[in-house]
């Protein structure tokens, strides 16, 4: 069977203020079945999840980046782990970069790996 990657580019908006906010845009994909960026203002972590329609033999985040509301980069990088199946769920630390009175975003993808 012929395998194929499918990169699926997600625009997640976190803004930390009162509440957490979170908003995904699916580029393509017929395997990915939904994938969320949760930012808690409390830890300073975005959680990574992703579900998918069908088995596949590789999920990951091949990179994540950290924005200030105003374009500004912060930080950025990938996760070196990845799983297998149908959901992943990593998280990474940024409150190393996260300073109070100011409202970030982070823009991910997400890259599944099927034999569908």
């Amino acid at each position: 069977m012929k395998k194929r990657g499918l990169f699926v580019a997600f625009l997640l908006i976190l803004m930390l203020a009162s509440a957490t906010h979170s908003y995904a845009s699916i580029q393509a994909s017929d395997v990915i079945e939904s994938a969320f960026v949760n930012l808690s203002t409390s830890t300073k972590k975005a959680a990574f999840t992703m579900t998918t329609k069908a088995n596949c033999d590789v999920l990951s985040v091949t990179s994540y980046t950290l924005y200030k509301s105003n374009g500004a980069v912060v930080t950025s990088g990938s996760i070196t782990s990845t799983s297998s199946g149908m959901r992943y769920s990593k998280s990474v630390d940024f409150s190393g970069y996260i300073t109070s009175g100011n409202s970030y975003y982070v823009t991910a993808v997400f890259n599944t790996d099927s034999k569908r």
